[in-house]
């Protein structure tokens, strides 16, 4: 795993109101996130943590940043980031027209090597659904809301093999329980929490989190 380390991180955008002053979206945070661990930011809605994992997960393009972030005591590039970090959004990216598998093999043939033998990534991809329980649901159709596929828990343990098709050492996840009854949240959350042993760094916002999520 990997030991991520933040200090006094900001990041302001111009005032849209008055073009001298800046907005700051986050203003001198600092913070780690141990290797082979999970770490949870919480906080009501507004109050900066998906910001502050995208800055994190360089996915901040506008805007300036100002402070120290390392990743395993280095400053990462965006070509890092890149490669070795996954990123699962809030709302589900899933192609409703795909299998599970269909969709896992999709993103495989995008973002791993060229040169790979397709047999390796049918083997990450089989390694994935095995990983995240997806055994019983791997070749159902995603769907859509018009159309019933697999359910709101599977769909969102999809979006969590999507990003780790390239093997990420850390993974960030946007509130990976919403909208998810207590139920499904947990089932999602022990999923994730297994991945730790895997040697993934983990960190992921969480807006209302039950009792149960952290046992």
């Amino acid at each position: 795993g990997v030991r991520i380390t933040f200090k006094d991180l900001s990041y302001h955008v111009p005032n849209m109101k008055n073009k001298k002053e800046r907005a700051y979206l986050l203003k001198n945070v600092s913070g780690w996130f141990e290797p082979n661990q999970m770490a949870a930011l919480m906080g009501p809605s507004g109050s900066g943590k998906t910001t502050l994992l995208d800055l994190l997960a360089g996915r901040k393009n506008a805007g300036v940043i100002e402070g120290l972030m390392e990743f395993g005591g280095q400053t990462p590039t965006r070509q890092y980031l890149r490669r070795y970090t996954g990123y699962v959004e809030q709302f589900d990216t899933l192609l409703g027209i795909l299998t599970v598998e269909e969709m896992l093999m999709y993103t495989a043939e995008l973002k791993r090597s060229m040169n790979e033998p397709l047999s390796s990534k049918k083997q990450a991809v089989d390694e994935i659904i095995n990983r995240l329980a997806l055994e019983s649901c791997r070749d159902v159709l995603i769907g859509d809301p018009m159309s019933k596929g697999i359910s709101g828990g599977q769909a969102k343990r999809t979006n969590i093999g999507i990003a780790l098709v390239t093997n990420p050492r850390v993974l960030f996840l946007d509130e990976p329980t919403s909208g998810l009854d207590s139920y499904t949240a947990n089932e999602v959350m022990t999923v994730v929490k297994g991945l730790v042993t895997d040697g993934v760094t983990i960190c992921a916002t969480i807006h209302s989190p039950s009792q149960y999520t952290f046992h």
